[in-house]
């Protein structure tokens, strides 16, 4: 499927299954991606070995926290970046 959108960094696209990332992301949202590691603060979607994470990256106290967007998920707390990652969301295209 293809999207049109103004966002001029976006490379790649994932469509939203369900609302376990609401409110931040609904279900149905399209959620664009910039290739671009994340700076502290922005959600990204990142991998180890076959499973994906949408999480908001945060750099704190020299450590490296991938943050639950809803309250279900474990937070993920490394001293060193161990893992993949997809892309940086730079959009949303809500439908």
């Amino acid at each position: 499927m293809e999207i049109e959108t103004i966002e001029k960094n976006a490379f790649v696209a994932i469509k939203i299954p369900t609302n376990d990332f609401a409110p931040v992301f609904c279900k149905d949202d399209i959620m664009l991606l910039a290739n671009k590691f994340p700076v502290s603060g922005q959600y990204a979607v990142f991998y180890i070995g076959d499973r994906a994470f949408i999480r908001k990256y945060i750099e704190e106290d020299g450590m490296y926290k991938l943050q639950c967007i809803h309250n279900m998920g474990e937070e993920l707390v490394m001293k060193r970046m161990e893992l993949e990652y997809i892309g940086t969301c730079c959009g949303i295209v809500r439908t």
